[in-house]
């Protein structure tokens, strides 16, 4: 396994296909475990994937960062980080393939953008995930991340969608 910075240069193509699986999943379980109803998959999955080239330009400047992991060749695993505000900063996009669970990758990937927000001197990093994301909630609470409110620059808390669960990590305690 092995995670490399993505560099502004750097097509991002590679990782559209393991980013579809992602949002499938996503819009599926959310669909099933809350009722949410994102209209076309197919059209979600294009929208998901605009919007990740569009704001992939925040994570490829400083003091923004994004990875991705590598197994036997194949991308298995992404997560970006970004400013959000003074002194805040923002975990994006993280998400590792069902297959590649279980060997370190989740964590190898946030503890390399957790450093990147120490460097960057920030106080807080927030993130959202799904609440049926047992995994990835374990990882967060692992490494200090608590409840949090929602915040401002959620994709989610203005829409008062299901199923998401907000948390932030105090960097200064």
């Amino acid at each position: 396994m092995s995670v490399f910075q993505i560099e502004p240069a750097t097509e991002l193509s590679p990782l559209e296909p393991m980013l579809d699986r992602y949002v499938r999943m996503v819009v599926e379980r959310m669909a099933a475990d809350y009722g949410v109803d994102f209209g076309d998959p197919e059209q979600a999955v294009r929208h998901h994937n605009a919007r990740f080239r569009d704001e992939s330009a925040s994570f490829l400047k400083p003091p923004g960062l994004l990875l991705a992991a590598y197994l036997d060749g194949e991308p298995v695993g992404v997560g970006g980080f970004k400013a959000a505000g003074p002194r805040r900063g923002e975990i994006k996009r993280m998400y590792v393939e069902p297959r590649a669970r279980g060997l370190g990758i989740g964590r190898a990937i946030l503890e390399r953008l957790l450093d990147a927000a120490r460097l960057g001197d920030f106080d807080v990093v927030r993130l959202e995930t799904a609440s049926f994301m047992a995994e990835a909630l374990s990882l967060y609470r692992s490494v200090g991340f608590t409840d949090a409110q929602p915040f401002e620059e959620s994709e989610t808390a203005t829409t008062g969608m299901k199923g998401i669960v907000f948390l932030e990590l105090d960097l200064k305690a």
